[in-house]
Parts: C-alpha cells; structure tokens; sequence
C-alpha cells in the first residue's frame, strides 16, 4: 500500500515515498518507470517489520531529461521463484 505520493501528484527528485508492507524478510522493491515502461530508478528497501504490515519510507534520487509521466511501483520478489508479487502503484 502506497500512501505517498498519491496517484496525479506532480513529484520531482527526491522523491520521498511512504507506505505499509508485510514483506518476506522485510526487503521491498521500488521501481519508477516512465510511460513507455522504461525504468528510470530501481532499488530495495525495508519495512519496519518482517511479514506482518509494517510502515516504510524512503526517499529516492532520480534524473529525467525532461517533465515526463511517471508510475511508482513497489513490490516483493517471491523468495520461490523471484518473480514480482503483491505490486502496488
């Protein structure tokens, strides 16, 4: 669960990022992509707790060359087969 930025805030670098996880080993993902899907940042971080929901925060340095749409996208990798589970944007 995201609960900052909210969806249509105009953000700018750094982006300061909040929210609530229960997370495997209490390690989350947070991706920024631009509107074609291509990802401008990449990188992990942790909640408060391990696998119960847990607050986290953070804050993430980024570079466009110019005003563009953006998705935020935090998520778990599945310690079974590493794939991307429970996203949120």
């Amino acid at each position: 669960m995201i609960d900052m930025p909210q969806p249509g805030d105009v953000v700018s670098s750094p982006l300061v990022i909040g929210g609530a996880a229960a997370a495997f080993e209490a390690v989350i993902q947070i991706t920024v992509v631009d509107a074609n899907g291509n990802e401008i940042i990449d990188q992990g971080d942790l909640t408060e707790e391990d696998q119960m929901l847990s607050p986290f925060d953070a804050t993430i340095a980024f570079v466009v060359e110019q005003e563009t749409d953006v998705c935020l996208q935090v998520y778990m990798y599945s310690p079974q087969d590493g794939s991307r589970t429970n996203i949120a944007q």
